[in-house]
């Protein structure tokens, strides 16, 4: 979805976050951003999306399952609510919940390397419709 974006950038990016549970997917063909993208009720493809699923959630049909819990990096013309920003914080939060206490520290290590990796961009990119709104949803 970015010009450097490429095969080896995706698998240089998933040793972020090295965690068996994490599913890192190069989705060259854009297929599973297009099936994201109607589970999330999107108007644009699936890209800069941050997906939690319960314990024990499986994909069985054509369609992906809808995640419990969601943010994203994508501009308000893909029809993303404002409101699911990526916000690492409560990224974070919500990421502890599902896994619980026991792995709090992967949850704030992972919401770390959100910030870290990616908010940047979304600042330069001013992706919402003004960078006052990004800097609101990413500091509340």
């Amino acid at each position: 979805m970015m010009e450097s974006d490429s095969e080896d950038s995706a698998r240089k990016t998933s040793g972020y976050f090295p965690d068996a549970r994490i599913a890192h997917i190069w989705d060259a063909e854009r297929r599973y951003g297009m099936l994201f993208a109607k589970t999330l009720n999107l108007k644009e493809i699936a890209w800069d999306v941050y997906l939690l699923f319960t314990p024990g959630t499986t994909w069985v049909t054509d369609e992906p399952p809808e995640p419990a819990f969601w943010m994203h990096q994508l501009p308000a013309a893909s029809g993303a609510d404002g409101k699911f920003l990526l916000n690492p914080g409560k990224f974070s939060r919500k990421l502890m919940n599902l896994l619980g206490s026991v792995d709090s520290h992967i949850a704030r290590d992972t919401a770390l390397m959100l910030h870290v990796k990616g908010l940047g961009a979304v600042k330069r990119e001013k992706v919402q419709s003004s960078l006052e709104d990004v800097l609101k949803a990413i500091n509340p």
